[in-house]
């Protein structure tokens, strides 16, 4: 009973997690506390669980999700995440706009230009949105007024980071004291 060819030999039977740790919500203006990932259309199941995985890991507070984020509960996503959906509240929010302008100057977004993440204003922006795979921040999330963006400096001749191995980099230089 597995999709994979070599599973782990477990099987788990479990109900989906009460309504605090996954939520649609249409607007959502108290956030859980403490450090957050946006994540603007991650569409690889395996990269929200990898980023999943690295919030727990770096004790972020939540995951909120914007449209064409993969579901949380999809096989991939849980492989991934090795527990961590469990732990994470994990936020759908269809009125994406709306919060990201609510939340703007709270908000840094991960680019191929902005501050280097070693001078990035971690404490007073908490909140890392990490944008598509193929296609990084959408155009009317980019062009929110009071947005930072944030980078990851190159030193190689890489065209770009995995999504998640981005999150994993600025999860790690914002928990880096200032």
């Amino acid at each position: 009973m597995s999709s994979l060819e070599s599973p782990e030999g477990l099987l788990a039977v479990v109900d989906y997690p009460d309504e605090s740790l996954y939520r649609k919500v249409d607007w959502l203006q108290d956030l859980p506390p403490g450090k957050s990932f946006w994540l603007d259309g991650i569409q690889d199941p395996g990269n929200l669980g990898t980023i999943l995985r690295i919030a727990d890991w770096f004790g972020f507070g939540s995951v909120i999700c914007g449209p064409g984020t993969a579901d949380c509960y999809n096989p991939k996503t849980l492989r991934a995440s090795m527990g961590s959906v469990f732990r994470i509240p994990v936020i759908y929010a269809s009125d994406w706009p709306s919060m990201v302008t609510h939340h703007a100057n709270s908000i840094l977004i991960a680019d191929m230009e902005g501050i280097p993440a070693e001078k990035a204003p971690f404490h007073q922006r908490p909140y890392i949105l990490i944008g598509n795979e193929a296609n990084g921040v959408s155009g009317p999330v980019r062009n929110t007024a009071g947005i930072e963006c944030v980078t990851i400096e190159r030193f190689g001749k890489a065209e770009s980071l995995n999504a998640a191995i981005s999150a994993g980099i600025l999860a790690y230089a914002s928990c880096t004291p200032e």
